[in-house]
């Protein structure tokens, strides 16, 4: 079910369509599974959608999925939010495992940047957009392969380029790609200060207006000298041991400065735990505070996403096991409580029994809140979409359940009316939320929206 697209303003009140998006799946902890493509890349014992990644790719406003096959002659293709009309990118095949989706060329249009890997070409390659997401031209960049990638503009000129690592024992380099042009890549190996393993992120730690990057206990200092800069490496932290770690960097605790998220990637078998670390002052200080998640998770987490999921005011961490771990194979999310006491500050839920790989957020449906996707990279070929249904928690109990029809029941006098804030139905319990909203302004642009509560009852029913 979707909101809010498109509106129109009419008066104070503004009016919300509802578009109603096909297969619903089931319902789990806070978001709805949309099946996208029953039928998306094939899978093998190794082979399968190893590549997920999200970008406008028609330039419609709405981020759009994708995937890639691992199996050669496979397809790329992506899907046409919000309608998911399939379309290919390439039939090549052979990628893993990462994707990044920006404007390459500057010409006005998302391009896509990724790596083959079971290709005798391997390495990096980009897929020029020929306007709408419909013709692309190859590119290739060059060689190593990448498991990890990262397309940002290092050097302030501009223009993006490229960080990309390995995984595992070939980990222990890190390779920035400098764009000179968009068909002429110069490429810096660095492996000075890099362990094994694999993972990255990119942020300005250190608060200089150029965007470092940052690995599982270490981040590299950039000078916005891509090729000759020294990349400095500063520790901060001797604590987290496991070498394959999924990294995302954020401002945790609202002070200002980027925290470090890490989560067990690799490997089967293990245990280990989710944390994030607190940059202190001065990001060049070694041993930042951790902060523990998950005391226990399974070691092959191979996502990390954190974003303000309940739009509560704080950030919650959202992560996936691969099909390795022990069936099932858990979606979580981890919701944050900073008000609680050590221990307590966050509860974890699960949100879907299949698993994931990759998990990639967006709003795919234009309310306001973040949406994912991710689907395990083996044993299965079904891609799906998980629909973030939080803003339909009108009593705030975090739970989308019966208590929320009975709220609707209570506030809903007809098929479709406008929320009067200081005038709300007799028997209305609908509470305000962080921002000081009641709920039915979905779209967080401070008026009332009108509300389809017959629509919205139909979404929270199973």
């Amino acid at each position: 079910m979707r909101l809010g697209i498109p509106p129109a303003g009419f008066g104070g009140v503004k009016l919300l369509v509802l578009v109603a998006l096909p297969l619903w799946g089931q319902a789990s902890y806070g978001f709805k599974r949309v099946v996208v493509d029953a039928n998306g890349p094939a899978w093998s014992t190794v082979y399968g959608m190893h590549v997920k990644a999200v970008g406008d790719l028609d330039g419609n406003g709405y981020p759009d999925p994708i995937v890639a096959a691992s199996l050669v002659g496979g397809p790329l293709v992506w899907y046409a939010a919000p309608g998911w009309t399939k379309h290919t990118i390439s039939t090549l095949g052979g990628w893993s495992t990462d994707a990044k989706v920006g404007d390459i060329d500057q010409d006005g249009d998302m391009d896509v940047v990724i790596s083959s890997w079971y290709r005798p070409d391997s390495g990096l390659e980009w897929f020029e957009n020929g306007g709408n997401g419909t013709t692309w031209t190859r590119h290739v960049i060059g060689t190593p392969r990448a498991h990890d990638l990262a397309l940002v503009d290092l050097d302030g000129d501009g223009d993006l380029d490229i960080v990309a690592r390995d995984q595992l024992g070939d980990g222990n380099k890190l390779q920035f790609w400098r764009q000179d042009s968009p068909l002429v890549w110069t490429r810096r190996t660095l492996t000075t200060g890099v362990p094994v393993g694999e993972g990255l992120a990119v942020g300005d730690m250190d608060q200089d207006q150029d965007i470092d990057v940052v690995i599982g206990g270490i981040w590299f200092e950039n000078t916005q000298d891509i090729v000759a800069g020294p990349w400095m490496a500063h520790s901060y932290t001797a604590t987290w041991t496991h070498p394959h770690a999924k990294v995302a960097t954020a401002d945790m605790n609202g002070d200002g400065r980027l925290d470090v998220a890490l989560a067990p990637s690799e490997q089967a078998g293990q245990t280990y735990r989710i944390s994030w670390f607190e940059a202190p002052a001065n990001p060049l200080s070694p041993n930042w505070t951790e902060h523990v998640i998950d005391p226990a998770t399974d070691g092959v987490m191979h996502s990390l996403q954190v974003r303000d999921f309940d739009r509560d005011g704080d950030l919650d961490v959202l992560t996936a096991e691969m099909h390795q771990s022990g069936n099932p194979d858990e979606i979580r999310l981890y919701l944050h409580h900073p008000e609680q006491p050590q221990g307590a500050k966050w509860t974890r839920h699960v949100i879907g029994s299949n698993g994931g790989h990759n998990l990639q957020v967006a709003d795919f449906d234009g309310d306001g809140y973040d949406d994912f996707f991710g689907p395990n990279w083996a044993e299965t070929s079904v891609v799906d979409v998980w629909i973030n249904q939080f803003r339909l928690d009108f009593n705030g109990d975090d739970h989308i359940d019966a208590l929320d029809i009975e709220v609707l029941a209570a506030c809903g006098t007809g098929p479709s009316i406008p929320y009067d804030i200081g005038a709300l139905p007799a028997g209305c319990t609908v509470v305000p939320d962080a921002q000081g909203y009641i709920p039915p302004d979905l779209d967080r642009d401070g008026d009332v929206d009108s509300v389809d509560f017959a629509a919205l009852q139909r979404e929270l029913s199973p």
